[in-house]
């Protein structure tokens, strides 16, 4: 669930839940089909999500959602056996849990008097209440019950005299996340024939980008056009200069501003803008572009970049560049190309956040601190560098508030994790955990057991020993208890099932993971291997 579930019926996300709990449990399904009794979904219900129903009326929640379920031509994904006191769910389902989300939004009365509010600023209490066939008493509970919503996602804006009110920036951020995060840009309120154009300008807008925009990125460059068009032909326009370049910089021909600016002063849907409002207008589609991946390097030249933005991407690249040699030392050849990439990276997120940040806008992630140790307990090196840069960050970013700086390294470590591990050539600087694998049956399900472990072990730089009487061993696997190859090695021992099973591997990618770190951190201070 998220935290736009504000806009949903009460009934509509109870619903969502039971197709969530079931999916989770589809997820390890052996067949297509998985069965779960009544009676365990009611208690999943209570104890998981604090959701009390009765048996009865959690029958009808279920054959609800079986209807709504055909009336997307999913006949027969969900059923009900014959005396109710078992659901079965086809496992397809999870591939369009995403539809029914978005049918259900596009049918709750709460989220089409948002959408009308956000379409029509004239209309007056009345014209809302004819349009929806409600009461004013009914449309005044929704009015109230959106802002606490609203305010959840963004303190800046509320909903007075039925109208959008706030700065501009946060009203576009919250807009922008409300038509492509929960519809993934398959609905806004705007004409085809805008979709048209915003087709059009991105051809326009990839012709001078390093990298074109991804797939994903060309579906959120549309909503961001769409909301844009929205406002503007509202007559709200950006008042405050994001101050993200210096002035001169949109008079640059091999820099992708003059393509924007044309994108403004050429667009059909677009009213004609001029001097600060245009600049401003121009930066806000800016910071879109400099948030996809592969363009920061391109549009965020120093030479570019305004004082305040220049000091926050050099102070980025200084802590970076510390904690690599704190961390990895200072004799690796290519530590500039790897510290100049990782900065390209942490300056697209951090900028990203410090922005929305400043506009009110919600930037905490759902994840907590526990995602942050179980990502170091994965990838104890790269996490700990990672957390020792954002940190560092943070208190140059934000050195009077400890609430804020939790909630940097919140929203900003996982988005750059996998990036961290991606550009860190992680087995350059640990020596490789020896594995031998000694299975009963031979070479076959030694084979097979090589293999599982160098999915698994992606970042672990693992050796599969060949020579046991003449190679050192750290890890030795086998079906047995350890055998005479491994009695005199200094290392640890593991004795598994002879197919492998998701415990034993479990078991397994944790003991490499400690053996990992553990030689990590007596080679970088000369303890004895």
């Amino acid at each position: 669930m998220n935290k736009f579930d504000f806009l949903y019926e009460k009934d509509q996300l109870t619903k969502l839940i039971i197709l969530d709990i079931l999916i989770t449990k589809s997820k390890i399904a052996p067949t297509g089909q998985i069965t779960m009794s009544i009676h365990d979904l009611q208690c999943n219900l209570k104890i998981s999500f604090g959701i009390i129903l009765t048996l009865t009326t959690l029958k009808k929640r279920i054959l609800a959602l079986a209807d709504d379920v055909t009336t997307l031509h999913y006949d027969n994904w969900i059923v009900v056996d014959g005396d109710g006191e078992w659901i079965k769910l086809n496992v397809k389902m999870a591939d369009h849990y995403i539809c029914l989300k978005q049918f259900y939004l596009k049918t709750s009365t709460k989220f089409r008097l948002l959408d009308r509010i956000i379409q029509h600023e004239d209309d007056h209490l009345i014209d809302f209440c004819e349009a929806l066939h409600l009461s004013r008493t009914k449309i005044n509970d929704m009015k109230s019950h959106l802002n606490q919503g609203i305010t959840q996602l963004n303190q800046g804006i509320r909903i007075k005299n039925y109208k959008l009110v706030g700065e501009e920036k946060a009203i576009r951020d919250f807009l922008f996340a409300l038509y492509f995060l929960c519809f993934n840009g398959a609905y806004v309120p705007v004409s085809e024939r805008v979709i048209k154009q915003a087709n059009q300008n991105v051809v326009r807008v990839n012709s001078t980008l390093q990298e074109p925009l991804s797939q994903v990125h060309v579906v959120a460059f549309r909503c961001y056009y769409a909301v844009a068009v929205l406002r503007l032909n509202l007559h709200h326009v950006i008042k405050d200069d994001l101050q993200l370049f210096v002035p001169q910089a949109y008079k640059c021909s091999q820099w992708i501003g003059p393509s924007i600016n044309s994108l403004f002063t050429q667009d059909p849907f677009i009213p004609r803008l001029t001097g600060a409002d245009l600049v401003n207008e121009i930066e806000w589609y800016m910071l879109f572009i400099m948030a996809c991946d592969n363009n920061t390097k391109k549009i965020g030249k120093t030479v570019f970049l305004s004082p305040y933005y220049c000091e926050l991407f050099q102070a980025i690249s200084t802590t970076i560049n510390r904690q690599f040699v704190l961390t990895f030392g200072n004799n690796y050849t290519k530590q500039q190309d790897v510290t100049t990439k990782l900065s390209d990276k942490f300056f697209t997120i951090v900028l990203r956040y410090v922005v929305r940040h400043s506009i009110g806008s919600t930037n905490v992630s759902d994840h907590s601190f526990d995602h942050i140790n179980k990502s170091i307990d994965r990838h104890p090196i790269c996490a700990i560098f990672l957390l020792n840069c954002l940190a560092d960050l943070a208190q140059t970013i934000y050195p009077a508030h400890l609430h804020e700086r939790e909630n940097f390294l919140k929203a900003t470590f996982s988005q750059l994790l996998y990036k961290t591990l991606t550009i860190i050539p992680i087995s350059q600087f640990i020596q490789p955990i020896n594995v031998y694998i000694d299975f009963s049956q031979g070479f076959m399900d030694n084979t097979h057991a090589a293999r599982l472990l160098e999915e698994m072990g992606e970042y672990l730089n693992i050796y599969f020993v060949k020579d046991w009487q003449n190679e050192p061993i750290d890890v030795y696997i086998s079906d047995m208890p350890d055998g005479d190859c491994f009695s005199s090695k200094n290392g640890v021992s593991v004795t598994v099932n002879q197919y492998f099973s998701d415990v034993d591997l479990t078991r397994i990618r944790q003991l490499l993971i400690t053996v990992l770190g553990n030689k990590f951190w007596q080679q970088k201070v000369g303890l004895p291997k």
